[in-house]
């Protein structure tokens, strides 16, 4: 049986409160919703159900956020706000600050210095792997193709 963790059965919460963001629920906003609770396969029935009956009740993105908790599930929440604010054809400015506040949390949270120093060892290392497989080819060459791809180089 599936059972979501409480951090992302959060990130559904966090979806129906930006739904309610702009204080209207459209019926294409309402089924939108529905859509995304009973298509997930994380979601147990039991979770599924009580989100599903909590679609027509405003929540607030405030009180949910903290309790969204995985860096994944907040991500996630962020990417899905601008298809469920742009759902009901209208992006408003309660909206835009919503997205800014989650956008502005998430990234407090996030060692950014820390993941550009293991992107420059990734890059690195790649660079590295490349150079050695490059001269690997070169060297099993024999020596005319050598001087082929030497000149071709200088071409």
């Amino acid at each position: 049986m599936n059972q979501a963790s409480e951090s992302y059965v959060a990130m559904f919460h966090g979806a129906i409160a930006l739904a309610w963001h702009d204080s209207i629920l459209a019926q294409q906003e309402q089924q939108q919703l529905h859509t995304l609770i009973e298509k997930n396969i994380k979601l147990s029935s039991q979770q599924k159900q009580e989100l599903a009956a909590g679609i027509t009740q405003p929540l607030s993105l405030k009180d949910i956020w903290s309790r969204i908790t995985d860096p994944l599930d907040r991500a996630h929440l962020i990417n899905i706000s601008m298809l469920i604010f742009w759902n009901d054809g209208d992006y408003c400015d309660q909206e835009e600050r919503a997205y800014d506040f989650m956008y502005e949390q998430h990234n407090e949270t996030l060692d950014i210095a820390g993941l550009r120093a293991e992107i420059a060892v990734m890059a690195n290392e790649s660079r590295t792997r490349i150079e050695r497989e490059e001269s690997d080819r070169y060297y099993a060459m024999s020596i005319p193709a050598r001087i082929l791809a030497y000149v071709e180089e200088l071409i």
